[in-house]
């Protein structure tokens, strides 16, 4: 979903990828299949885009409704960069975040 609202508004969507909520299960299974929870879908997941300013208080509402308590700020948009999508790593620079591969079966519709 990043991709796709980053090219549709051309503007650069920043993740904080440690901001990013990973169960100890996910991460430990990405551990073992030497993948990066990054790019494993994300089912169940809301993605809500704030203006400036207003994230902080946004959040602040969604943890009071227990459907969202677990909401948190995993990043901000700014100008166009060097990619539509780029992820702050917790060691080194900003670097762009590749589009999730998405598994179809053979004849499936693209």
């Amino acid at each position: 979903m990043l991709h796709e609202w980053a090219q549709a508004s051309c503007l650069t969507m920043t993740v904080d990828e440690p901001a990013v909520p990973v169960t100890p299960e996910v991460r430990g299974a990405c551990e073992v299949l030497g993948l990066d929870p990054l790019h494993v879908a994300n089912e169940a997941q809301w993605l809500w885009l704030w203006r400036k300013g207003h994230a902080l208080r946004a959040v602040d509402v969604l943890r009071g409704v227990a459907l969202s308590a677990g909401a948190t700020r995993i990043g901000e948009i700014r100008p166009r960069g060097i990619a539509p999508v780029v992820v702050r790593r917790l060691l080194g620079p900003e670097i762009p975040l590749d589009e999730p591969w998405v598994l179809r079966s053979p004849g499936s519709a693209k």
